[in-house]
This record gives C-alpha cells, structure tokens and sequence, in this order.
C-alpha cells in the first residue's frame, strides 16, 4: 500500500473534490511524464490524500482535506460528463473514507512545499508522514453508527490542527 497526494483544483483553482466525494473518483488532467507515471503505478488500495496548498499571513501551508481508498485503477462510469469527454483525464475509483469540515493545516516548516510534492499527485516517501496519514484514517463507528446504519453521507472529521499537531509529536 502506498500513499500519494492527490490534487483535487483544475489549474489550482477549479475545486472538484465534491464530485470526487459524491461519485467515488480521482481523476487530474493534463499530467506531465512524472505524473503520469504515478497515477499508472496506482493500485487498489493505495491511499489518496486530497490535498491543497494555500497562503496564510504571507506563510505557505499544506492542507488535507479528505482520504480515500483506490478500490480500481479505472474510473467508475457514474462519473460526471465533464470528466469523460476530455482524453486528458485520467483517473480512479475510490471510496472516499474521510472528509474534514475544516482541512487539516501543516506548514511549510512542518511538510516540505514544492518539488516532487507540487502538481496534481505525488508518492509520500517518509514514514513520519505515513504514519500521520494513518492517525487520521482512523474512525470511530462506535459513535457514528446511526449515520452507518442509514446510509449517511461520509464521515466528517472534527479534528482539531492542534491535535494533529500535539500526536504527530
């Protein structure tokens, strides 16, 4: 199993993790040599980490905002028209297995910005990330179980950046 950053805004700015969420997919458009190599390595599942950079008082940060399962190297075919009508997407399917209300924040001093870690996917090589991704996998389906049981929408994580923060510690 590995774990890749997903980007999830056509040009950075164009967000479509709603319609990731809703119609279980992954896709990037456009992608150079490098990115096409990973998205052909994807497997079923490899972790996807919906990722974004933004500013914040002039400081650059790195946040999640949601984490899925590849459960195919295809994308499913409920997909929206917009996604299918372009040759230059490519994608997946996944189960979106958590989605945060409010992404979970990392600055750049904390998650190195830029290089092999920009576009619209990268591999995660370090185990101290890995095993952060991991802490935030985790759900609680003891207390969500009357949204389990009726089919409700994705879970939607209440954590904190400081608890993050306080565990990755």
């Amino acid at each position: 199993m590995n774990y890749y950053g997903v980007g999830t805004r056509f040009g950075g700015t164009e967000c479509f993790l709603d319609e990731c969420c809703d119609h279980n997919f992954w896709c990037m458009g456009s992608p150079s040599e490098r990115m096409l190599e990973l998205y052909h390595n994807l497997q079923e599942g490899d972790v996807l980490i919906a990722k974004k950079y933004h500013m914040k008082k002039g400081a650059a940060f790195f946040a999640i905002e949601a984490i899925g399962i590849v459960t195919d190297t295809k994308m499913p075919e409920n997909v929206p028209a917009r996604f299918k009508t372009d040759s230059t997407i490519y994608g997946v399917s996944v189960i979106w297995i958590r989605r945060f209300s409010q992404p979970i924040s990392f600055s750049s001093k904390e998650f190195t910005l830029g290089g092999k870690r920009s576009g619209s996917i990268f591999l995660e090589k370090k185990e101290e990330w890995k095993d952060i991704f991991k802490k935030l996998m985790k759900y609680n389906y003891a207390e969500n179980l009357a949204q389990i049981m009726s089919c409700g929408k994705m879970a939607d994580a209440s954590v904190s950046d400081k608890e993050i923060s306080e565990e990755a510690e």
